[in-house]
């Protein structure tokens, strides 16, 4: 499993020097990724990183399906299973994938729907077929998703998450701040670990069309 930070890189952020605390960084970068990776719902393993993969989801009888992780390079195949264990695969012709938001779709909404008119008066949209028959992880999609680099802002997002535990290690949470003498330091607050988990899952949650 490889993290969305390296030590060597962490260090680098931090100003950090020596090799003590190397093993003790190893750890909390990996618990890092973890942690992103579990806010955002993607991959514990290597969400965000461009792998190819082969996922389940349920059908809902609607035009379109949020693939999990984004953006996608490739789709490979798409195959709607029956109750039986048979399955179709899809045509490439009957769907597209919006590569920049994840969102994989049966047909373009705008032109699968219209207006059911009467006496000039617009009554009701029809929307037509195709669309993700209804069931349990009967739609399987293999595909290539998630970046080639980790981007700037979700690695300074890690480094900061790791500045949290870094400098909170071994310490009291309960106590948001100690002095001793001349001695002092804060635990971070709430408040700053809110407001970088709402960051991160606006950023890459919300990219849906």
């Amino acid at each position: 499993m490889a993290n969305l930070i390296s030590t060597s890189e962490y260090k680098t952020w931090a100003g950090i020097t020596t090799t003590a605390y190397d093993t003790v960084i190893g750890v909390i970068v990996s618990g890092v990724s973890t942690e992103i990776r579990r806010w955002c719902g993607r991959n514990l393993t290597n969400g965000f990183e461009s792998t190819a993969r082969t996922e389940r989801y349920d059908g809902n009888n609607e035009q379109t399906i949020n693939l999990n992780e984004w953006p996608v390079t490739s789709v490979a195949s798409v195959k709607v299973y029956a109750s039986d264990g048979t399955y179709e695969t899809l045509d490439t012709t009957s769907y597209r994938c919006d590569e920049t938001g994840g969102v994989l779709s049966r047909v373009d909404p705008n032109k699968a729907r219209y207006p059911v008119t009467a006496f000039g008066t617009v009554q009701a949209t029809f929307s037509v077929q195709p669309w993700f028959p209804e069931g349990f992880d009967n739609i399987e999609v293999t595909y290539t998703g998630g970046y080639s680099t980790i981007p700037d802002d979700l690695k300074i997002a890690a480094f900061r998450l790791a500045d949290m535990h870094f400098t909170s290690r071994a310490r009291n949470m309960g106590i948001a701040s100690e002095s001793l003498g001349q001695y002092s330091y804060s635990n971070f607050g709430n408040g700053e670990l809110t407001e970088l988990k709402l960051t991160l899952t606006r950023a890459y949650t919300g990219m849906r069309s």
